[in-house]
């Protein structure tokens, strides 16, 4: 179930960074300066990058700087936690299935009954926040544009398109597409050698003089 939901055909990532950016550069400076915090508290982030919720949580539990820490859940986390949980809502799942259906051939059985099970605990987390922390329940970044459909369609889309066969010729209208191929007309090769002149041709003059 972690799986479906977070890695793989997943219904949405724990990479915050991610979610609010997409690929973009401010993920790379968000990321920096994460690598900076985790490294001054102690901390390692193991097989996960910097912006993975579960290492920002371990980080806001030693952070010690309140002013840091302020930032990192009112523009960070939160408005993270508020896009991943707007993924579960049924229409967007749905939208993602559609997606990985023309992608992939199989799509990794789930439960509908349980599927949304992740979306709860994102939810426990986002109010233990709404808790301890004072922070605008909207966007912050006006600049944030990431969506995370439309990023793993760009991906799959990638993808697809590096899986094709290279080199290999197909005829105009594609092999499936029912058009009817000509080939062109075939001209023979000139095969005079270069500053050659081609020989004559037709009856020779035998008594002309040289």
């Amino acid at each position: 179930l972690f799986t479906r939901s977070f890695d793989i055909q997943a219904i949405t990532t724990l990479d915050v960074g991610y979610v609010l950016f997409g690929d973009e550069y401010k993920r790379g400076e968000l990321l920096v300066n994460l690598s900076r915090e985790h490294r001054e508290a102690g901390l390692e982030c193991g097989d996960e990058l910097g912006d993975h919720l579960s290492n920002l949580l371990r980080l806001m539990a030693v952070a010690e700087d309140r002013a840091m820490l302020d930032d990192l859940v009112g523009l960070i986390i939160a408005p993270g936690l508020r896009r991943m949980i707007a993924e579960f809502n049924p229409e967007r799942v749905a939208a993602k299935e559609k997606l990985y259906r023309k992608h992939h051939r199989t799509l990794i059985e789930k439960s509908d009954m349980r599927s949304g099970l992740y979306g709860h605990a994102l939810h426990a987390v986002y109010a233990v926040l709404q808790a301890d922390f004072t922070f605008a329940e909207r966007e912050t970044f006006k600049d944030v544009s990431a969506d995370f459909l439309d990023s793993i369609t760009r991906e799959l889309e990638i993808e697809y398109e590096e899986s094709k066969p290279q080199g290999q010729f197909q005829p105009p209208g594609g092999c499936d597409s029912g058009a009817k191929y000509t080939p062109p007309d075939m001209t023979p090769p000139d095969m005079t050698p270069p500053g050659m002149t081609p020989p004559r041709t037709g009856p020779v003059n035998r008594n002309r003089q040289p």
